[in-house]
């Protein structure tokens, strides 16, 4: 499924990556608004065992039979004396059950559906949910209760879930051990309140599941259909907000009602929501119009269009007429005639098709019409390009609204309809609306989503933002008459490539995601998870007179030079590779190239530390070429720096997420996770909190499953005469409302590895959102040469660990032993009083620090030069300390054992 963030309070972060839908406006019909929503604290009064209790099949997944409200209760235009019970936290007004005993979010984490909030079912509608979720019998005896209460017309019905939770659901643990609540339905007034007693926490780790909380109303899937309650999972249950509108209309990667083990329901927290009288309104609305945005002919016609139309209002509507026009190079026109049109009702009509002769530009618009209380909605407008070539594409000539990442491996598909005969795939076309850095790939692939045919893996670059990019086809399917299906591979997770526009409702049978690469899992429809439409196109062609080569390897890199070696041909008479800068066109602008009838090719006079893109074809005569396979990306190295101190990197001198030269990285336990440098404004960081200093930063990204285990080395660097010290800036996510403990450890040693890290020099946990400064133990001098390796240690599922102004420079004033010898510390061991003495070191300013041996801060202070220091440890366990005292900008440690 999609990339929704691995916790609440990450959403709340990165959100600005997944980019906001754009809502539809709110329209007269739930009659509940967050505006007159509430969260308040009250009393939690339990039913015991008065009222009647609500027999289900079971207390896992299970709707009751019809239960009396005891009056007649005013919900969304209509009038309910009954509901139905789900043991999943929610009720449904009326008589009729909701689509499946287990409307939840089957993986809590990527919100996966559907849920009474996702849900596309005619029959999911006016649902009250104080906590739906996976919920199974918690401590103590499960029940189901109903009440009512009070005499007419102030009765107050009471509908209870007694001592249940929620399930482990996808591998996660569960993290309530117990929570009972109600749903409070009030005569007359309308009001509808949740009130929840104090909930208890399951044992193990603390992590975010979501829940779905609020209201649902009837209609279409549309912003005003839906009252919903959103909350991160380190929030308080009392400050949760109130939202119109539906999770995934909001925003499909927002918060839903978020929760965790380590905050947890307080007893008699309530929310209130107050109705206010539906207005009665005529307003039927063109909804969506289904075309495509680039058509080809003769290829792609006739051309039939579709719109959808919904009865927004609450008056039910006969005879509506709605009219297709086209004006530009197609003219055409026809009108059809909806009998009725009921409340809520949607409708899919189907024009007549047209065939465009003419290539340019079409104005498609469809209008309704009879005029209604809202005529805004009465008619949607959208452009065409009718073009010669075998071209076809669904998106408008608008830029992208969204860019989508899935979060796993996986594959984005459009489908599309052709009636031509010998034509092949040339290229696919993806708009490319972020991840750059990560890797993806063109693909034609049949509907169960196995790979007919791919490009090549490509790289995204920061010239693809916001663009097209064309994946040519080495090996060119011939496509039948038909339904065709083509798409773009996402090799990486936590990227966001695929350039989406709005389409509300999605038309169905068009768009889908796969969550694998290799064909086993199957295409899933996305117009039932998510109302958006891919922004990819693809070219038909005649096939090539032969195949482009299949694979295509660029090596033994150096500052100016590289070589290309191309996969054999069979009947080939040579290979012409091509290459530039990114984004270049073979044979146009910019483009170098090189004609060989072997397998490899030299490259020279290429420019150091400078990104190049490869293209190959085939030579199949002296006048026929195959289509071009590529690009290949590669970069040609670095002339490694010579280092004299003062050295400082600030990260400025390399486009994101390039290393700079002589650096390098190791991700030693081989996840998806390591350091990379990144660009603050791709990150949207607030003002605040961005890097140190200008516009890159060294950054680690947590991996949900696995602590960190990744080194970032600087060059070699010899260390003079009097030893050294390294000084840097780092800081805690980018995201001022949450802490994330992040831990860091600095070594040197002979080599840039793992073992060859030797001696630590700091050794440090971090929690802080702004940039502070650390400076490390002293670097004696040496005639070797030594490597300085920072070792990222935080614990899984943390967040964002961020370095900046990384500066070694050669220690002043006294030299490393002397200094060392100028500073005691006594006695040690120590039952818990310590005495710090400083002796004539010359610094005027003397800091403290004492920290465990997992690198917390126990102790700071202060004090002076020529004096002794009595500090108190007392409170401290038994263990091993660290003592560190700083001297201006020269730093002694020393350690200590706390033995009582």
């Amino acid at each position: 499924m999609f990339l929704h963030l691995q916790t609440a309070a990450r959403v709340a972060a990165l959100g600005v990556l997944l980019g906001g839908l754009t809502a539809l406006p709110a329209r007269a019909q739930l009659a509940y608004r967050a505006a007159d929503a509430a969260a308040s604290a009250g009393t939690f009064t339990s039913l015991g065992t008065t009222g009647t209790a609500i027999v289900t099949a079971n207390t896992d997944d299970a709707t009751s039979a019809p239960q009396a409200i005891g009056f007649s209760f005013e919900y969304d235009g209509q009038t309910y004396t009954q509901f139905t019970l789900s043991t999943n936290g929610f009720i449904k007004l009326g008589a009729v059950a909701p689509s499946s005993d287990a409307l939840y979010y089957t993986n809590p984490q990527t919100y996966d559906g559907p849920s009474p909030f996702e849900s596309n079912d005619a029959v999911d509608v006016d649902i009250i949910s104080p906590f739906n979720y996976d919920l199974e019998p918690g401590v103590g005896t499960t029940s189901y209760r109903l009440a009512t209460t009070g005499t007419a017309p102030n009765r107050v019905t009471t509908v209870q879930w007694s001592n249940v939770r929620d399930k482990a659901l996808a591998g996660l643990n569960r993290q309530l051990n117990n929570i009972s609540f109600q749903v409070k339905l009030y005569e007359t007034t309308g009001q509808i309140q949740f009130v929840y007693d104090a909930s208890t926490a399951a044992p193990g780790t603390a992590g975010f599941r979501a829940a779905g909380v609020g209201l649902v109303g009837r209609g279409r899937r549309s912003y005003s259909r839906f009252l919903t309650v959103a909350k991160g999972s380190v929030q308080p249950w009392a400050d949760a907000v109130f939202q119109d509108g539906g999770y995934s209309e909001v925003d499909p990667a927002s918060n839903r009602f978020n929760f965790r083990s380590s905050e947890l329901a307080v007893s008699g927290l309530t929310y209130s929501f107050t109705s206010s009288p539906v207005v009665a309104v005529t307003d039927a609305a063109i909804s969506g119009v289904y075309t495509l945005g680039t058509l080809p002919i003769p290829i792609g016609a006739p051309h039939s269009v579709q719109t959808v139309v919904v009865n927004n209002g609450t008056t039910p509507l006969t005879n509506v007429a709605v009219t297709l026009t086209v004006t530009g190079v197609s003219p055409f026109t026809n009108t059809q005639t909806l009998p009725t049109l009921a409340f809520g009702d949607e409708v899919v009509i189907n024009f007549p098709g047209y065939t465009p002769t003419t290539a340019g530009m079409n104005q498609i618009s469809v209008a309704l019409g009879a005029a209604d209380d809202s005529v805004a909605n009465n008619t949607v407008t959208t452009d065409q390009q009718v073009v010669t070539t075998g071209t076809y594409g669904y998106a408008d000539s608008g830029p992208a609204t969204n860019s989508y990442g899935l979060n796993a491996p996986g594959l984005w598909v459009a489908r599309y309809n052709t009636t031509a005969t010998g034509l092949a795939v040339q290229s696919v076309g993806a708009y490319i609306g972020g991840g750059e850095g990560s890797v993806v790939y063109g693909v034609v692939v049949n509907a169960q989503g196995a790979i007919l045919a791919r490009s090549p893996n490509y790289t995204i670059t920061a010239a693809d933002l916001d663009t097209y990019h064309q994946f040519a086809m080495p090996t060119q399917p011939l496509i039948t008459p038909g339904d065709f299906y083509v798409g773009m591979a996402q090799v990486g997770t936590m990227v966001f490539p695929m350039g989406t526009q709005d389409e509300t409702p999605l038309r169905p049978n068009t768009f889908f995601i796969a969550t694998a690469l290799t064909g086993l899992a199957p295409l899933q429809d996305l117009a039932t998870q998510l109302p958006v439409r891919l922004m990819l196109e693809v070219t038909l062609g005649a096939p090539a007179a032969c195949v482009a080569p299949a694979t295509i390897t660029v090596g033994s890199l150096t500052a100016t030079g590289a070589t290309v070696t191309i996969s054999a041909v069979a009947g080939a008479t040579g290979y012409t590779v091509f290459y530039g800068a990114p984004g270049f066109t073979p044979g146009g602008a910019g483009s170098q190239q090189v004609t060989v009838t072997g397998t490899t090719a030299t490259l020279t006079g290429l420019t150091a530390t400078t990104n190049y893109d490869v293209y190959v074809r085939t030579n199949c005569s002296a006048t026929s070429f195959s289509s071009n396979n590529g690009p290949i990306a590669f970069a040609t190295t670095c002339v490694a720096p010579t280092i004299t101190l003062p050295y400082t990197e600030g990260f400025e001198s390399v486009v994101s997420p390039n290393l700079p030269c002589g650096t390098s990285i190791l991700n030693v336990n081989n996840d998806n996770r390591t350091w990379r440098v990144y660009d603050a404004d791709s990150l949207n960081r607030p003002a605040g909190l961005r890097p140190y200093a200008g516009q890159n930063e060294l950054g680690y990204f947590y991996n949900a499953t696995a602590a960190a285990d990744d080194w970032f080395f600087l060059p070699a660097i010899t260390i003079p005469a009097g030893g050294a010290n390294v000084k840097f800036w780092w800081a805690s996510g980018f995201a001022a409302m949450t802490i994330w403990e992040e831990k860091l450890e600095v070594k040197y040693g002979a080599t840039p590895t793992p073992a060859g890290m030797t001696t630590s020099i700091f050794n440090g946990v971090i929690e802080d959102t702004v940039f502070r400064q650390e400076t490390t133990s002293v670097i004696p001098g040496g005639a070797a040469p030594v490597y300085i390796g920072f070792h990222a240690i935080s614990d899984a599922d943390e967040f964002f660990l961020n370095l900046d102004e990384i500066t070694v420079d050669r220690v002043t004033g006294l030299n490393a032993p002397a200094l060392a010898r100028a500073v005691s510390v006594y006695p040690n061991p120590t039952a818990g009083r310590l005495s710090i003495s400083v002796t004539e070191t010359g610094a005027t300013r003397v800091a403290l620090r004492v920290l465990d041996n997992l690198g917390r801060v126990v102790y700071t202070g202060s004090m002076h030069d020529n004096a002794i220091k009595n500090v108190e440890l007392g409170h401290l366990s038994n263990a091993l300390y660290t003592v560190q005292v700083t001297l201006d900008d020269q730093v002694v440690t020393k350690q200590v054992s706390v033995l009582k």
